[in-house]
């Protein structure tokens, strides 16, 4: 009897310590070690890369800058911020606008300068899915909303500058390809498709009105650069 009781408190004194291990090794997340078998090291990217922009609209074509910086999600989703930059310049042009009066007359008003220069500044929050088809080779696909702000000022042909400012909301769809170059470095190849439609709001004295001007920038853009995770 004595011998049973023993081995009782034995086995108790066992199972207590090993459920007291099995508590310190799966406690809660916040006191696991870096490097432990559930946790991940955030990761990060950045890109940066140039090439043309043709607004199907609009005169011409122009340099297209454009960068993004963001967080690396699951792997293969790229979740961040985009700032991109189109820049034109033109001189000696003329431009021809249409329109109607208040009493329905159709007009044209022609503009001559001497330099013109446009840029449009689209800010876009972006999701990108990469897919790995090899060891470097990653296709991708992706898009992104947000606001997009467009300048033009330059010289008319009597030396009088102007300027006009417009802003609208704005979308973009892209489609690319990152080449390994490295560790945490590759290059990029993408296509891709800008949708905006600009405003603003103005007196004009002629009409003696507010009147809304608005300029389409849809359009396809190429351009290629380099992809760096950190």
């Amino acid at each position: 009897m004595r011998r049973r009781v023993c081995l009782l408190a034995m086995l108790a004194i066992m199972s207590f310590a090993i459920d007291a291990g099995a508590s310190e090794l799966e406690g809660p997340i916040r006191h696991r070690r870096p490097g432990g078998p559930h946790y991940r090291r955030p990761e990060y990217f950045a890109t940066i890369g140039a090439g043309a922009f043709d607004p199907s609209n609009q005169p011409g074509n122009g340099l297209y800058v454009s960068g993004s910086l963001g967080s690396i999600l699951a792997r293969q989703v790229d979740l961040g911020l985009q700032l991109s930059w189109y820049h034109r310049s033109s001189g000696g042009s003329e431009f021809v606008s249409s329109g109607q009066l208040p009493d329905g007359t159709n007009v044209q008003t022609t503009f001559r300068t001497r330099s013109v220069d446009t840029d449009l500044i689209p800010v876009m929050g972006i999701v990108r899915v990469r897919f790995p088809m090899a060891p470097g080779i990653e296709p991708y696909v992706g898009g992104g909303i947000g606001w997009e702000w467009l300048t033009v000022e330059g010289v008319d042909e009597s030396g009088f500058p102007f300027r006009n400012d417009y802003d609208g909301l704005g979308a973009q769809m892209f489609a690319g390809m990152n080449l390994s170059v490295g560790p945490q470095a590759s290059i990029y190849g993408e296509a891709v498709y800008n949708a905006s439609t600009v405003g603003a709001e103005f007196y004009d004295p002629f009409y003696g009105r507010v009147v809304t001007e608005e300029a389409d920038f849809d359009g396809l853009g190429l351009h290629g650069g380099f992809r760096f995770r950190f």
